[in-house]
């Protein structure tokens, strides 16, 4: 598959350069055994940080997966906020070099203060179009101690 490139630039505290984590698409895709791999395969992980081995430290991520054969790409970005308490998503998808997808998605821990059990967050997907951003999607997911999942979807 050498058609498709597909690198991960980890920025940690203090540190100017980025590692840079390059990957197999079968290391980075979650593939049947007969799929071909491309920019919109599945991933293992659905987040980027689980493709980093030493978490603590970073502060961004930077996903770009190209394929040379049929010039799609795609961008993600992640960048962490408050202690990682938050973070902001950016995906970009490109064909021949032309954006044609963006989208941004943020997330955050609410303050325990609100939460009675567990832990909460909020999260919210927007889209960016001809100059417009429009919020596609809004919840609130809850974590009880017992690690079940509740989604209360705003929008």
């Amino acid at each position: 598959m050498e058609y498709l490139s597909i690198q991960l630039a980890v920025y940690r505290t203090d540190i100017a350069t980025p590692e840079m984590i390059t990957f197999d698409p079968k290391e980075y895709f979650d593939l049947d055994d007969d799929e071909e791999a491309d920019v919109d395969s599945a991933p293992i992980h659905s987040d980027l940080c689980d493709y980093v081995s030493n978490k603590k430290d970073v502060t961004k991520l930077a996903l770009n997966i190209k394929n040379s054969s049929n010039r799609k790409m795609v961008t993600v970005e992640k960048v962490y906020q408050n202690g990682k308490r938050a973070d902001v998503t950016t995906r970009c998808d490109y064909q021949d070099g032309v954006l044609i997808y963006k989208e941004i998605i943020f997330q955050s821990k609410l303050p325990e203060s609100l939460v009675s059990e567990g832990d909460a967050y909020d999260l919210c997907r927007f889209v960016v179009r001809d100059g417009e951003t429009k919020c596609i999607y809004h919840a609130i997911f809850h974590y009880n101690d017992a690690g079940e999942e509740s989604e209360y979807q705003i929008i």
